[in-house]
């Protein structure tokens, strides 16, 4: 086994992240890999890292962590498609793609990652446009339906039951576990791009729940609270190292999906884990070599949201979120600026004998620059009192009139001789 390693599991945050990092990079006992589109890999490690530097934003020491770099990339890779200019090239650089066929990558790594993990893993995305405010770009939305096998609605936000809609179709694609991503729609929303993942699958070697018991989980600074430990001996994933112990649980009969646990080596932290961990850190880990031994995981649920627009912009995505420099010039197909107001994020992992579940959502809230008025009900026009009438010659005909007023007057009395 190598030195010992002091055994207090860390938070639960890196190991659960990871989860979803996993799905993208577990190892198949076939030789499936040597059919994978390059474009899916190539995408799935920018993803990553992508994934991992958002997570070291967000890490604060004490605190729980879990998120979708999968979903929230998603997310943002479909609305950088509205972008145009400088806005799309900050996006882009940000998600480390902005080498990449973008629509290709992500068409070749959705329909690789749901062939490959199977009926475990549940994706879907969606654009939702408000149809008081704003007219969407059809080849944006083409788009989003070819390349995101987005669903494209629009619905009048200024009604109640729309809220209810997204955020039920948000419940729906997750199983139920993100019931409620929406919590309000800004009057001047003018729409949603959604991504939504969720996974569920059993262990390939379950843990018996006979041998689960109540243990000490060390909090840090020396506190500590039961909890309920579950225990397994077998043939794992495993590398250590003088930072970290790391194992992998597989998934499945075939094992396509693997959820790693990191901990830290005695002296060590888990921000010095996080420290170092990046996507080739991470090839290392997912590649170890199979060994015989003992593992002890909690078992829990937890669920984590945030709202990631000051991370964003910290790690480059500015002129999105700037109503003067935004450029989302092909969100509408109508002359109109929109900008970035909100990225929501929800994920909730649950963990037991039996397996794991884990689901996510991202919604990427896009409004006007300057407040556009929801459209009015047809007007009626009764020229019943006295009015001003005017024949003019009209200097925005394609003929080029002048502009010039021909004849103008006040009417009190239309039955006047």
């Amino acid at each position: 086994m190598g030195k010992r390693v002091e055994k207090s599991w860390f938070t639960v945050s890196v190991a659960s992240a990871l989860l979803t990092l996993s799905l993208l990079d577990a190892r198949a006992q076939t030789n499936a890999q040597a059919s994978v589109d390059p474009l899916a890999t190539q995408l799935a490690e920018r993803n990553n890292r992508f994934g991992l530097e958002l997570m070291a934003k967000l890490h604060k020491d004490g605190q729980n962590l879990f998120l979708s770099p999968f979903s929230i990339a998603s997310a943002l890779q479909m609305t950088s498609g509205a972008a145009a200019g400088e806005t799309r090239s900050e996006m882009l650089k940000t998600l480390h793609v902005e080498d990449l066929a973008l629509p290709e990558a992500n068409r070749a790594l959705i329909d690789l990652t749901l062939a490959h993990v199977g009926t475990a893993l549940a994706l879907a995305n969606s654009l939702w446009g408000n149809s008081e405010i704003v007219t969407l770009n059809e080849d944006f939305a083409e788009e989003c339906r070819r390349n995101y096998s987005a669903e494209v609605r629009t619905l009048p936000f200024a009604d109640p039951r729309t809220l209810l809609t997204i955020n039920r179709w948000i419940s729906d694609r997750t199983a139920g576990k993100i019931p409620q991503l929406l919590d309000k729609i800004p009057r001047d929303a003018a729409g949603y791009l959604i991504s939504a993942v969720h996974f569920k699958d059993a262990w390939y070697r379950a843990f018996e729940a006979a041998r689960t018991h109540q243990a000490d989980f060390t909090l840090g600074e020396g506190r500590s609270k039961k909890v309920q430990m579950m225990n397994g001996v077998g043939n794992y994933p495993y590398v250590e190292t003088e930072e970290y112990q790391a194992v992998g649980l597989a998934f499945g009969p075939k094992r396509h999906a693997v959820m790693w646990f990191l901990i830290p080596a005695r002296g060590r932290s888990l921000s010095d884990v996080l420290r170092m961990l990046d996507t080739e850190r991470l090839k290392e880990i997912t590649g170890a070599p199979r060994r015989r031994g003992s593992v002890s995981i909690p078992r829990f649920t937890l669920r984590y949201k945030a709202e990631l627009t000051d991370s964003l912009r910290e790690m480059g995505i500015v002129q999105a979120f700037d109503a003067r420099t935004a450029d989302f010039s092909r969100f509408s197909s109508v002359a109109a600026r929109f900008v970035i107001s909100r990225v929501l994020h929800e994920a909730v992992l649950e963990v037991k004998e039996e397996g794991a579940e884990a689901a996510a959502a991202t919604a990427v809230e896009a409004v006007p620059t300057a407040v556009a008025l929801p459209h009015e009900k047809a007007f009626e026009f009764v020229a019943d009192q006295p009015f001003f009438a005017a024949i003019i010659d009209d200097g925005t005909s394609s003929a080029g009139g002048s502009g010039a007023i021909l004849f103008a007057g006040s009417i009190y009395d239309p039955a006047s001789q």
